[in-house]
């Protein structure tokens, strides 16, 4: 199975996830959703997040778990 980069490119399943914290940028890609979308999501805390400081960044292993739940 493969899966697209964060880059946009081509890569085996288990490198995609060698990050365990995602920007929201990288977030986006991840859901195949845009920055807007990402963005509301985290405003209704309708998806999981941590802030640090200004910045936001996701757990890819929750992220999935949202997904698998109905997000």
């Amino acid at each position: 199975v493969s899966y697209l980069n964060l880059d946009g490119r081509s890569k085996p399943y288990e490198q995609f996830f060698e990050k365990q914290i995602l920007t929201s940028k990288e977030a986006a890609r991840l859901l195949k959703i845009s920055q807007r979308t990402l963005t509301r999501l985290v405003v209704s805390k309708r998806i999981p997040f941590k802030r640090l400081g200004r910045q936001l960044r996701f757990s890819v292993h929750e992220l999935l778990e949202w997904v698998k739940e109905g997000g």
